[in-house]
């Protein structure tokens, strides 16, 4: 597909962008296993007056445990720059950091918004035993701070945090529906039975309820969350899919585990699809007595088994109850109760009857038996691995990636003896061909555990030409965590090559080994808003270059997109020079996509103009396979707010066709035409009238050019005209416009009458100028007297109402999803039941909290993995 707007129709001839010679040494003459970054470097950075450096250093300590380094990172909490101190608080939390803990509670106390989140967040896991004093010593949290303390406290589910959360569910009905949602996601993770049943019994309430479009109770979409689903799925409409889902959960993780009875009554009320006998059927699973987890075990488990006890507990406890519902309301139920049976399930019964276990088992042929596997530690693992032959080691890392383990430290252990053992590449390889950001991660934390290993591996496949190109991005963000002098330079001498494989994680890459050596080569694709940009802005402040020319305008953008926290409305897209063959990424305010194009990726048109960043080219953008996938996620997303009637207003990609020549076509199919049409007659008239069109809407430039060169073969063209006083009204010259328009309908009146190039007919063209001359008068421009304009103001007037009266329609959806049935929010409900208002759904904002719970933004949390 070629997607040429505007200018010459003649494709331009490509070229690739010069390359800077930079003189680096091959990677062997660097030290093994050598940070360029030094202790009493990182931590000088982390002093350093530019926030950007301090964000970087922040980023270099995370891999580091040093006393000195960690003391100066717990110093960046109290600074005042509210976004060092979130990245700050990130990495001690990781950490687990205890001393910072003073620092927190001193932050915390004052902080709002997403500061005071992760402080929360932080606190509850460094010193859970001061969070809930600190929680009652300062004021009114908001939403944001609100969900993560909630949060905080749930996991915490100490006798006092249980007891406060009680009390915070008798006041639920006073609070918007949001916090109620943050309430009954801290009730059902506390573990209390009690609050948690509470919360289970408001649910089963709701199921009795009318739910309107669009719109999920707070309770159920609390359960649906601990189930691990999208809050959506809490809907009623949604329940035989999340029926069919909890099934394949518990048929593959919790019915192996149950005694033999116990299966076949499980798998008959699965089969039948009753909700409260399902439930009823996992009470084997709460046998067992429940050992106490340490708050500090490195894995994802932590003390979740302990507390989905308390949500199993709650939920068996009503199976009569939930025996009533219909598979639809009731499958949310099953759900939560088949996560909570898979988690308390993965902590008490261990490694060894996992499918990973037995694959793992499989791919030595036998020699060891998975609960010998289970067993073994990291040494023994290593030297297993040592004397197994390729096959085997490929057998075994493609277990690896494709089957589970109940816990991901589990994976790290082995994963971390393969590359001990000198596999590294098989595992990169083999985790390389699943789409699994978690496996992927684990593979990263294994490469940094072993770091020389590691960084031969990394070197070599960096240099190896044979390299797939399905396993770079994953190569590149294993570098990303070596990042030793090695691996530098090994990125350097491979910089372009490896480019089009992955351009951000190259540039992270690159940046985060902190080799001034690579200046240069970020420079030469330092492209406004691009990674290499950011990259190289970074390390030339860490570097001390002098901040002028190029880099003081490529430091005031990158300053300008850390400080804008909330998303623009603009369609990112990536699209690819056909002249010089760069891709990059472009924003524009919106984007029309022909649904009915038969081409490889659609035919999607973009407002503005069109300049790559690279070599300032026009017209030469053209659509690539991402550009699709971006495309087909907004029109997913417009075709989900339609669906829901939570439109409100005009969506950045839509649909839209054009009919050129008698044929109806997308935007950028009808440019193509007509750019050659023009091009083939410069003096034709009607293609430049129908390209001046497209290209007003497109808010792109060269209309008013096709515009005069219209009028001057057809002075008279009332389309002309018209379509200057829409470039006139643009321009905010609202009483020329209204001149121009009264132009074009005293032509139109006059004998003979004009000829009309592109309008579908005289009267629905007179009739549009009617209205437009309407629009601006209501703008403040003056009419004529010669022209009757009482029908287009009463035109203007209908529309204006229906416009009122569906945004007062959808003001009052709104409305009604917040509103408490009137309840005195002074009232203090102390019983179990409450009137439920809807939670209305919408779209997740990268920079709201993450509808999960975890007091996180949706980017740094669920919105990273997709």
């Amino acid at each position: 597909m070629s997607l040429i707007i505007g200018g010459s129709a003649t494709p331009a001839p490509t070229q690739g962008l010069p390359e800077p010679e930079v003189d680096l040494p091959h990677p062997g003459t660097a030290p093994e296993a050598h940070h360029i970054m030094s202790t009493e470097r990182i931590v000088a950075l982390l002093g350093h007056a530019n926030p950007l450096v301090r964000t970087f250093a922040i980023e270099q300590a995370s891999l580091r445990s040093e006393p000195e380094v960690l003391d100066a990172l717990a110093a960046r909490v109290r600074e005042g720059d509210d976004l060092v101190a979130i990245e700050a608080i990130g990495v001690l939390e990781a950490k687990k950091y205890r001393p910072a803990a003073d620092a927190l509670l001193e932050r915390f106390a004052t902080a709002h918004g997403e500061l005071a989140a992760v402080c929360a967040t932080a606190l509850g896991q460094l010193a859970p035993e001061r969070l809930l004093d600190a929680v009652k010593a300062r004021g009114r949290l908001d939403d944001e701070a609100f969900a993560a303390v909630a949060t905080a406290l749930g996991i915490v589910g100490s006798d006092d945090t249980v007891a406060f959360l009680d009390k915070g569910l008798n006041r639920a009905g006073a609070v918007s529906p949001d916090r109620r949602g943050a309430l009954y996601g801290a009730a059902l993770l506390s573990g209390s039975e009690k609050l948690a049943g509470r919360v289970v019994g408001l649910a089963i309430a709701d199921c009795a309820k009318e739910e309107p479009e669009g719109a999920s109770y707070p309770a159920r979409a609390a359960l649906a969350v601990l189930a691990g689903l999208p809050t959506q799925y809490s809907r009623q409409d949604a329940g035989l899919e999340v029926f069919d889902h909890a099934r394949e959960l518990l048929e593959e993780e919790v019915v192996p585990a149950l005694p033999e009875e116990a299966q076949e009554a499980l798998q008959s009320a699965m089969k039948a699809k009753k909700t409260g006998d399902v439930i009823a059927a996992l009470a084997p699973v709460l046998e067992a007595p429940a050992e106490p987890a340490p708050v500090d075990v490195d894995d994802e488990l932590g003390t979740m088994p302990r507390r989905r006890r308390g949500l199993l507990a709650a939920l068996l406890a009503r199976a009569d109850a939930l025996a009533q519902l219909e598979p639809k309301p009731g499958a949310v139920f099953v759900a939560a109760a088949a996560q909570a049976a898979m988690v308390i399930l993965a902590h008490d019964l261990g490694e060894a009857s996992s499918g990973a276990m037995v694959a793992l088992s499989k791919g030595l042929e036998g020699m060891k038996s998975a609960a010998e596997l289970a067993a073994m530690d990291h040494e023994a693992l290593t030297a297993l691995f040592k004397e197994r032959s390729d096959r085997e080691i490929r057998r075994i890392s493609s277990a690896l990636m494709r089957e589970h383990f109940r816990r991901v430290q589990t994976l790290r252990k082995f994963l971390g003896a393969l590359f001990a053992a000198g596999h590294g590449k098989a595992v990169i390889t083999a985790a390389a061909e699943v789409n699994e950001p978690q496996i992927h991660s684990a593979v990263a934390r294994a490469a940094e555990a072993h770091l020389a290993e590691a960084e031969a591996v990394v070197v070599d496949m960096l240099q190896d030409r044979e390299t797939e190109d399905a396993a770079v991005p994953l190569l590149l963000q294993v570098a990303e965590s070596v990042r030793t002098e090695r691996v530098a330079l090994a990125l350097g001498r491979r910089f372009f090559a490896l480019r089009p494989k992955g351009r951000a994680r190259l540039a992270r890459a690159a940046l985060r080994t902190g080799d001034a050596r690579l200046l240069p080569l970020l420079e030469s694709r330092a492209f406004p808003d691009e990674a290499e940009e950011v990259a190289w802005v970074v390390l030339a402040l860490v570097h001390d270059q002098p901040v002028e020319g190029k880099l003081e305008g490529a430091l005031q953008r990158t300053l300008r997109d850390r400080e804008a926290r909330e998303d623009e409305p603009m369609v990112r897209v990536p699209l690819t020079c056909s002249k010089c063959q760069e891709t990059n990424t472009y924003s524009f305010p919106r984007a029309f996509v022909d649904v009915e194009a038969k081409d490889t990726y659609g035919d999607p048109a973009f407002a503005g103009d069109m300049i790559c960043k690279a070599c300032g080219a026009t017209d030469t953008l053209e659509s690539n396979e991402d550009t699709a996938r971006v495309i087909t996620g907004h029109m997913m997303d417009l075709l989900q707010a339609a669906q829901a009637g939570l439109l409100s207003g005009p969506p950045p990609v839509s649909p839209a066709q054009t009919e050129i020549n008698g044929q109806k076509m997308g935007l950028a199919a009808a440019l193509r035409i007509l750019n050659k049409e023009v091009d083939a007659d410069p003096e034709a008239v009607r293609p430049r009238l129908q390209r001046a069109r497209l290209l007003i809407l497109l808010d792109r430039s060269g209309a008013q050019a096709d515009l005069d060169a219209a009028l001057a073969h057809a002075p008279e063209s009332p389309e002309a005209r018209a379509m200057l006083a829409s470039l006139l009204m643009r321009a905010g010259k609202h009483q020329e416009a209204m001149d121009r328009c009264a132009e074009a309908l005293r032509v139109m009146t006059a004998e003979p009458p004009p000829r009309l190039y592109d309008a579908q007919s005289a009267a629905r063209l007179q009739a549009s100028l009617e209205d437009y001359m309407a629009e601006l008068e209501a703008q403040g421009a003056s009419a004529p007297d010669d022209v009757d304009l009482a029908p287009a103001r009463a035109r203007l007037a209908d529309f204006e109402a229906e416009l009122a009266e569906r945004r007062a329609a959808q003001r009052a959806m709104m409305e009604e999803a917040q509103h408490e049935h009137d309840h005195d929010h002074d009232h203090a409900h102390d019983h179990d039941h409450e009137h439920e208002a809807p939670a209305v759904e919408r779209r997740v904002g990268r920079n709201d909290p993450c509808p999960c719970g975890s007091g996180k933004k949706y980017k740094k949390c669920h919105g990273a993995a997709r």
